[in-house]
């Protein structure tokens, strides 16, 4: 994040109401904006943040600068060398998305070149290929596949079809996992929805035919798995 580097928190070795070169509470510290977490509460700044710096010729380096708002320029992409690491995380190490181990994905997530730095843009292909990879781990976590290991170890539980219950405690948990907070009941639902309804059928070159269990489950955890906060900062 673009932050002012002399800017501090309470909770830190900072400045302090009678000294402005610490901040060891916020009523001796200016403030610069909301947090992202918190739009409401203002974070403390010393109070000598911003301290000139002159250049050669008088300029002053720091002219024309402004203080940026906290969580400003959050939710940019998270770069493709920290997806794996991510992915096993949640889904455990022998779940292993195929898409990410071979690099197949590596440009849509933006992975540049040697020796250069490339800031990963989300695009319609990036987010598609998201749920690709999630669905692709998710197949391994309900044991519709074999993981990496090479053998189907999704708990029996997959192997029977979903309800609306049985779905409803699968979606609150992997919400959980996945994004590291409690889903809401309009996201919950989202997620049985598919466990119980959409996913009953697939089509496949023009063939429709029921869906087995374990899949089923794959493409509900897939749902959730593809809008995790881990695919961005």
């Amino acid at each position: 994040m673009l932050i002012t580097l002399l800017s501090c928190a309470p909770s830190v070795v900072g400045c302090s109401a009678e000294n402005p070169g610490e901040c060891l509470d916020e009523s001796g510290c200016a403030g610069n904006g909301p947090p992202h977490d918190d739009p409401k509460k203002v974070v403390p700044l010393c109070a000598d943040t911003g301290i000139a710096h002159v250049g050669l010729g008088g300029a002053e380096l720091t002219a024309g600068r402004f203080e940026a708002v906290a969580g400003g320029d959050r939710g940019r992409s998270k770069p493709y060398s920290a997806l794996a690491s991510e992915y096993a995380r949640v889904l455990g190490k022998d779940n292993n998305p195929s898409l990410l181990a071979d690099g197949a994905t590596a440009t849509t997530f933006g992975l540049p070149q040697a020796r250069w730095s490339l800031e990963p843009q989300a695009s319609a292909v990036s987010l598609y290929t998201a749920y690709r990879v999630a669905f692709d781990g998710c197949l391994q976590l309900t044991g519709a596949v074999a993981n990496a290991s090479g053998s189907e170890q999704g708990d029996a539980k997959y192997a029977t079809v979903p309800d609306a219950e049985s779905a409803k405690t699968e979606c609150q948990a992997w919400a959980r996992k996945f994004w590291s907070r409690a889903a809401g009941p309009d996201e919950v639902q989202a997620c049985v929805e598919v466990a119980v309804t959409s996913s009953l059928q697939e089509t496949y070159n023009a063939k429709t035919t029921n869906t087995p269990p374990r899949r089923r489950w794959a493409y509900a955890c897939a749902s959730v798995l593809s809008a995790t906060g881990f695919l961005a900062y």
